[in-house]
Parts: structure tokens; C-alpha cells; sequence
């Protein structure tokens, strides 16, 4: 059976096609959650994984994000995990969803731990994974997990360690993917490459950009954070990214034959 998968930090649904503040600090987004739709609707997955996405934030019209998007893009099923409810914010939620054209059979969300110090020079923020059972149209079953790690190098060996856990411990065919916020000769990511397959690196292109999406970033260089990963069994048809500015991260997507 043939999927089309797909994986998105959608930023909240900021857009990055804004103008440049006049210090030349950052660059400007403006919110429009239905850019981001669109350019979901122009690859047309069948699974999709989702970061950096709200519900019920007044910043973002108190509305459900993956809700939004579910409806706007003909997903009959979606799941919001939460990670972190942010203190100036204390109405909404904040962390990973997922949408799918077949029903899910179970979600769980798996919090990372923090690190117990934080002594990083980074941006901190509580991660988590969701992991999903979906059940195709002939009655199989596979493991969906999607992944937001943090910056910090602790964050990133907490979230290997307990994805590498999940793994094991994983009898259906798995397709792993998220922001790994790691470049792809970070060694810790050879733990994954040990038990899963990355997509890039089976189509023979080991780095794809996925950020930033717009090139008036300043002092960003074009690099691979985002990652789709398979099980063995999966054979891995084509990959690729959609230009588009409707986020600071590219959409991933790979045709898998499952």
C-alpha cells in the first residue's frame, strides 16, 4: 500500500513573508493559520505530523489548530499533545498534533524529561512525543511517533534516549518524524539510524534544507533539522520539501510503500 506522509512545523501559523523590522533584528510574521492549510492541501498527505501548534490561545484566536486544520484539510482524524501551557498564556496549550485519513487505534503522549540543570546558553521549553496506532484501510497497523526536541544538547540526549526506548519496544512498523532541531551528523542521531532508515539518506540524498523557509533569515545557514524515518519495511518512494514562506520551517514529505 501506497501513503503519502508528511511532517510540519507549522511556527503557530506565523507566516514569514512579512516585512523586515527596521533594526533588522528578526524577521517579521504575521498569523495566518490558513497559509499553512493551503500548502498541506497542495501536498495532499495522508498522515500528517505537526510542531509548534496551539489550542485555544487567544494570540492565535482561541481556536484548535489541529481542529482548523483537520477540517480545512479533509482529515477525518486528529490528535493534539499537549506539552507545555505557557505562564503568560494560561489559557491555551501548546505542543505536537497529528492528522490521518485512517483511524487511530491509540495515542499516547510521552513527556521528555528535562534536563535537571539548565545551564545551556539556550531557549528552554518542556518537549514531548507523540505516539500514535494507525490502522490502514487492509486492516495493518503502524506506529506513528512524532517528535519536537529541544536545543539544549542535554534536551537532545534525553530525546534520543527515550525515543530510542520507544523503538525497542515497538512491534508495528514505525515512521518516526518531527523537528529534531539536530543537524544530520550530530552522532546522537546515529542512534536512530541505527534502528530506523532515514528517507533522505534512502533516495541517496543525505541533506535536504528544511530551514529556514525564507531567505531574509539573517545569520541562519540553509540546514536539515526536520527528519522522516522509517522501519526497514518500509520502501521509501520518493522525498521532498514545498517552498513556502506560510512557516519558518519547509514541509517534508515522503511517499512510502508500506
Amino acid at each position: 500500500m501506497k501513503i503519502k506522509f508528511m511532517t510540519y512545523n507549522i511556527a503557530s501559523g506565523n507566516c514569514f513573508d512579512g516585512t523586515k523590522p527596521e533594526d533588522g533584528s528578526k524577521f517579521k510574521a504575521h498569523y495566518d493559520i490558513s497559509r499553512c492549510c493551503s500548502v498541506i492541501n497542495e501536498i495532499k498527505p495522508d498522515i500528517l505530523g505537526l510542531n509548534e501548534i496551539n489550542e485555544h490561545d487567544t494570540r492565535f484566536d482561541s481556536v484548535s489548530q489541529p481542529q482548523v486544520i483537520a477540517e480545512k484539510c479533509d482529515f477525518p482524524y486528529y490528535f493534539f499533545g499537549k506539552a507545555v501551557t505557557f505562564a503568560w498564556h494560561p489559557e491555551g496549550a501548546y505542543g505536537n498534533a497529528k492528522c490521518s485519513k485512517f483511524p487511530y487505534v491509540s495515542n499516547e503522549v510521552i513527556h521528555i524529561p528535562d534536563p535537571p540543570r539548565k545551564d545551556e546558553e539556550q531557549y528552554y521549553e518542556h518537549r514531548n512525543i507523540i505516539k500514535s496506532i494507525i490502522e490502514l484501510p487492509d486492516k495493518r497497523r503502524i506506529c506513528h511517533m512524532q517528535v519536537h526536541v529541544g536545543l539544549a544538547i542535554q534536551e537532545h540526549q534525553n530525546a534520543i534516549m527515550t525515543l530510542c526506548d520507544l523503538i525497542d519496544n515497538t512491534k508495528e512498523p514505525i515512521i518516526l518524524s518531527g523537528d529534531f532541531n539536530m543537524r544530520e551528523w550530530d552522532f546522537l542521531m546515529d542512534k536512530i539510524r541505527e534502528r530506523l532508515i532515514d528517507v533522505a539518506q534512502a533516495m541517496g540524498e543525505p541533506y535536504i534544507k528544511t530551514f529556514p523557509s525564507s531567505h531574509e533569515f539573517t545569520n541562519c545557514p540553509d540546514v536539515k533539522i526536520d527528519y522522516i524515518f522509517v522501519s526497514p519495511s518500509i520502501k521509501v518512494l520518493s522525498h521532498g520539501t514545498f517552498q513556502s514562506t506560510a512557516s519558518d520551517h519547509l514541509p517534508y514529505f515522503a511517499e512510502l510503500e508500506i
